[in-house]
């Protein structure tokens, strides 16, 4: 919905987490190191990832 609305800002949900693709970072308050260097070998995930 909200990307149909205003595709041109940056879309953050924390509630998101990193299972969807519905945002444009991955941002979760708590993460696992070898979660994260899971994502950072995913070479089909271009998203950044910003741990909070």
């Amino acid at each position: 919905w909200i990307r149909g609305r205003d595709s041109s800002r940056f879309l953050h949900y924390e509630g998101g987490g990193s299972r969807t693709s519905s945002t444009d970072v991955i941002c979760p308050m708590y993460m696992r190191v070898w979660d994260i260097i899971k994502i950072a070998k995913d070479p089909t995930e271009l998203r950044p990832l910003i741990l909070c």
